[in-house]
């Protein structure tokens, strides 16, 4: 009897174990940089993006007729 409890408890403890490591690794692939968090992390594509946007909108930002009207007010 107590070795059928024991087997019962250790299937559900690796039920368990492969449901979370199954569900880390959907996250993962839904992740843009893969799921790497390290701070030694140089290549992800997401962060070099996000960059390059910020870096876009402020040109923009210089070049809407919006900013050169008040810059030629003041």
């Amino acid at each position: 009897m107590i070795q059928e409890i024991l087997t019962g408890i250790v299937l559900i403890g690796i039920f368990v174990y492969l449901v979370i490591k199954i569900r880390n690794i959907g996250r993962t692939r839904n992740s843009p940089c893969g799921g790497c968090t390290a701070s030694g992390c140089e290549g992800c594509p997401a962060i070099d993006l996000k960059a390059e946007a910020e870096r876009r909108k402020a040109l923009r930002k210089n070049f809407s007729p919006d900013y050169h009207s008040e810059k030629k007010t003041n």
